[in-house]
């Protein structure tokens, strides 16, 4: 999955910093960063040093580290990012010739970068916000507020039922065709009733037998991600939320999508069923 990046060491404590040449820095604007255009045609974050002399004056902002390297993230306007000319990648790409890093780095890095734009300002007086010298906070220095990354939990539910996997297929029709049944946790509930609840609004299926599969950071939507398993109660038929799903069918192992390699925790869990992986 995204997180496993063995042999490397993702290190997320914070600690206060300036770069160094060695530094790595995630050169970012609107959803893309930059490659070093040195290490072609490896994919590979550019290094401090080789930023021109001229965006070494925007301000950098530590993010945490990759084997004992610091990564910074530097935030630019579209047209000084597309001054450098170098070689641009969305987020939600797969590199080829890259790390086994970069995937969790590029996302997780953007969804930092997305959390300080969206809070330069106190919720509760409109001043300005500042980081924090001892922690990944920002503070408001006149009414004391502390804001910290907001992290949105996820339900994904994997129902089987007879040797068959529930799939569905979302009303957009621009989303992947078939995937799991998935949605945010509402206040006061547990991981485990909101994967009752989310089952039961999207096909109207009661579950039973919820097991723990694994859980995954997902930056893209500021969210961790929890994956269960689950039988369901009593054979009945599919109930549709039609303004959210298009479909919803049975799979057996063999009639699944081709195999899904994207390091998500769903692929992950579609293919532990391929695969006869699961205990239900």
């Amino acid at each position: 999955m995204l997180q496993d990046i063995f042999p490397h060491n993702f290190n997320n404590s914070y600690i206060r910093c300036t770069p160094t040449n060695d530094s790595l820095v995630f050169v970012y604007s609107a959803g893309y960063f930059l490659l070093s255009p040195s290490k072609a045609p490896a994919a590979y974050l550019p290094c401090y040093a080789e930023l021109p002399e001229q965006i070494k004056t925007h301000s950098v902002q530590y993010l945490f580290a990759i084997d004992n390297v610091a990564i910074f993230l530097l935030d630019l306007d579209r047209a000084i990012f597309l001054s450098l000319d170098w070689k641009c990648c969305p987020v939600t790409t797969t590199i080829k010739d890259a790390s086994p890093w970069m995937p969790l780095v590029a996302i997780t890095a953007a969804q930092l970068s997305h959390w300080y734009q969206n809070h330069k300002y106190c919720s509760r007086c409109g001043h300005s916000l500042s980081h924090s010298t001892t922690e990944r906070a920002l503070e408001c220095q006149r009414c004391q507020i502390i804001e910290y990354p907001k992290i949105a939990p996820i339900v994904i539910i994997a129902v089987v039922h007879e040797g068959k996997l529930l799939m569905t297929h979302y009303a957009d029709k621009t989303i992947k065709p078939y995937v799991l049944i998935a949605g945010f946790v509402e206040i006061g509930e547990s991981l485990e009733e909101a994967a009752r609840r989310e089952v039961l609004e999207e096909v109207g299926l009661q579950i039973a037998d919820v097991k723990y599969f694994g859980s995954q950071p997902w930056g893209l939507s500021d969210s961790l991600a929890t994956g269960f398993f689950a039988t369901i109660k009593h054979e009945s038929p599919i109930v549709l939320e039609y303004r959210e799903l298009a479909d919803a069918r049975w799979f057996t192992p063999h009639e699944l999508p081709h195999e899904l390699d994207n390091g998500s925790l769903t692929a992950a869990m579609i293919e532990a069923f391929r695969h006869e992986e699961i205990g239900v």
